[in-house]
């Protein structure tokens, strides 16, 4: 299936399935827990012990994709995901999840990129 970079409103609800398994592959812990309960504009996952949120934010943006932190008592302890509007498409979104697995490489907490981008791909059909 190929796509572009454009979207439209049906496309927003093929990227949760294919992010929370690329978050998965990379043995995130998913907010909530139960797939079943995940927005269909963001997905959400605890930080892995020992790493700042802060830190992880930085380096993936270094990486040219914007990770978002959370408020109120997840702050510090939940990152973000966005897969709506421009962030939507095939494009920003692999590049998320290729930032995400490296900004985490970089810090200590290894995954395999090439895992996190197949588990990405398959749970969006493409």
């Amino acid at each position: 299936m190929r796509r572009d970079s454009t979207t439209s409103i049906g496309d927003i609800r093929q990227w949760p399935g294919g992010v929370i398994r690329a978050v998965e592959a990379m043995n995130l812990r998913l907010v909530p827990e139960s797939e079943s309960f995940s927005s269909p504009t963001v997905t959400a996952f605890y930080v892995p012990n020992g790493l700042s949120d802060v830190k992880v934010i930085e380096t993936a943006r270094g990486y040219g994709a914007f990770i978002a932190g959370s408020w109120g008592p997840l702050r510090g302890k939940v990152l973000r995901i966005g897969h709506m509007g421009y962030t939507a498409s095939i494009n920003a979104m692999t590049n998320a999840i290729v930032a995400l697995a490296k900004a985490l490489n970089d810090l200590g907490y290894h995954v395999k990129i090439g895992d996190a981008i197949e588990a990405f791909l398959g749970g969006v059909g493409a």
